[in-house]
């Protein structure tokens, strides 16, 4: 009986078929563009006649679908990897320690400006207890 593949080797196997994937995709359209070429040399070779055309556009036409075919394929495989790329723990970037607190003497406390000092509300006698009350 097998062992069971770790997370590892199950990613590592999924982006190996996606590249294998892609490998198979670049050699269909090699096989395409050669097949173009073969059927250009042929229409060139026995001149322009109305069949050759005929089935260039053939072959172009099936060119083209198949680039459409493998472009959907290719988002899916896009697609895919983005899922596995995901499921790898992304390490986060080292947070810089916090800067050190100011120090101050005490004669510098004297120079920083105190917010009540320009703040001078009405006094309300009635609200402070005084013994002139009691």
């Amino acid at each position: 009986m097998k062992p069971t593949p770790t997370r590892e080797e199950s990613i590592n196997a999924i982006i190996s078929s996606i590249a294998a994937e892609e490998t198979a995709l670049a050699r269909l359209i090699t096989a395409e563009s050669k097949k173009i070429e073969y059927v250009l040399r042929c229409v060139k070779g026995r001149g322009c006649t109305e069949k050759g055309m005929c089935l260039l556009l053939e072959v172009n036409k099936s060119a083209e679908n198949l680039m459409h075919r493998i472009a959907d394929i290719q988002m899916l495989l896009k697609n895919k990897l983005a899922l596995v790329v995901d499921c790898f723990p992304r390490p986060c970037p080292p947070v810089p320690p916090p800067p050190p607190p100011p120090t101050y003497t005490c004669e510098e406390f004297d120079d920083f400006p105190f917010p009540m000092d320009d703040f001078n509300p009405l006094q309300i006698n009635e609200f402070f207890d005084t013994d002139e009350q009691k």
